[in-house]
């Protein structure tokens, strides 16, 4: 019986042909989540791997930082983005450059969430950086693991 695999690599219907089959593979899987759901889970956790390492990609990194919000000191609400790309990516310009490019949008999230989280103290958005800065990127316990990533992915794969 042909496999899954061998079905595309075998295939002649172009480019478009192929973005069908990936709808009807996400419809498999919508239907799939159901049943199985923590193998859906455990496949899209290892596809958005495979495609982005343990990263943060832009598209992901948006969607995250515009479901984020708190309640301000005056009770107002304060939704989405409190920190643009470019004030986040200060927070590691000591890094190399090629580590700057692989954590952009992680970093992105990381301020953003520590905006968020901090913002309800009345704290100023200096001192908030700050800590963001220490408390994402210059963790001892974790090394070299991708603390943002691995923080997040729950409510990634939820």
């Amino acid at each position: 019986m042909l496999n899954y695999k061998e079905l595309i690599q075998s295939s002649q219907g172009g480019e478009d042909k192929m973005w069908e089959s990936v709808d009807r593979v996400c419809h498999l899987l919508d239907e799939l989540k159901d049943t199985h759901p923590e193998m859906v889970r455990k496949f899209m956790e290892k596809e958005y791997e495979a495609l982005n390492g343990q990263h943060l990609n832009e598209w992901i990194a948006r969607k995250m930082v515009q479901m984020m919000h708190h309640t301000a000191t005056d009770g107002s609400t304060v939704k989405g983005e409190a920190v643009t790309p470019e004030e986040a990516m200060t927070l590691i310009a000591d890094k190399p450059a090629e580590k700057q490019a692989k954590c952009k949008w992680d970093t992105y999230v990381a301020a953003n969430a520590f905006a968020h989280d901090l913002g309800a103290t009345g704290m100023s958005k200096a001192d908030i950086m700050k800590a963001a800065k220490a408390f994402w990127f210059h963790d001892e316990d974790l090394g070299n693991k991708h603390k943002v990533y691995w923080y997040f992915k729950d409510w990634i794969f939820e």
